[in-house]
């Protein structure tokens, strides 16, 4: 496989892991029922998740894409300045993946309850 389209693939794993890990999660779990303990639960398992991307996909990747390229210091753009963002932060992005679903499944209750309200 191509380094290029090995890196592409990586970088488009961690975008994966960040927003789509935790729609598949929110709608793969059904334990616990009620919403607003599954939400944080999946937010948790997938900044988790996130997190071990990071470290043991990520980073060992692109130090071996900057080896094979011949930089000069291969760790620089994948040390502590790229983990510690994601062990503080990481869990925005599927914070943000799970308000979009619990925007649209507002919408979606609201649009359902005025059909029925409008039809009876």
């Amino acid at each position: 496989m191509n380094s290029d389209l090995h890196w592409r693939l990586i970088e488009i794993g961690s975008f994966a892991v960040a927003f789509a890990l935790p729609v598949v999660l929110m709608f793969a779990f059904r334990r616990p029922r009620r919403w607003r303990w599954r939400a944080p639960l999946v937010i948790l398992i997938s900044w988790v998740s996130l997190v071990l991307y990071t470290t043991e996909i990520y980073c060992p990747a692109g130090i071996a894409r900057a080896e094979q390229r011949g930089a000069e210091n291969p760790y620089e753009g994948f040390d502590n300045n790229n983990v510690a963002p994601v062990i503080l932060a990481g869990w925005f992005d599927p914070a943000l993946s799970i308000g979009f679903i619990a925007l649209g499944r507002r919408f979606l209750r609201r649009h359902h309850e005025q059909i029925h309200t409008s039809a009876a």
